[in-house]
């Protein structure tokens, strides 16, 4: 039996950039099983579905603590690929202070 973590916003910003690096498909979940949106990511983290969803959105800025959790959608679903990559660099280059998705 694995022995599960709470997903943090570090562990969302190391999970992401090794996603975006591997795969160019950005309608991927950096917190589920091997990336894939079908997985739930509480196989993987302690808490609900909605705890890495809200570390998600909050990360690019979408985070609305008003939302009820039926209305959270994943940042591509909710900005488009385009801007959803484009705020997602932002936010790994201030987490990060550097590149982001290049192997550097």
């Amino acid at each position: 039996m694995v022995n599960k973590r709470k997903y943090t916003t570090n562990i969302h910003a190391h999970r992401l950039r090794t996603m975006l690096r591997r795969e160019k498909n950005s309608i991927l979940c950096p917190a589920s099983k091997e990336f894939n949106p079908g997985a739930p990511p509480q196989e993987l983290w302690l808490g609900d579905h909605g705890e890495a969803c809200t570390i998600c959105r909050a990360f690019v800025g979408l985070y609305n603590p008003g939302a009820m959790r039926s209305s959270y959608k994943c940042p591509c679903l909710a900005l488009g690929d385009e801007d959803a990559m484009k705020r997602t660099e932002r936010a790994l280059r201030r987490h990060y202070g550097t590149s982001t998705t290049k192997n550097s």
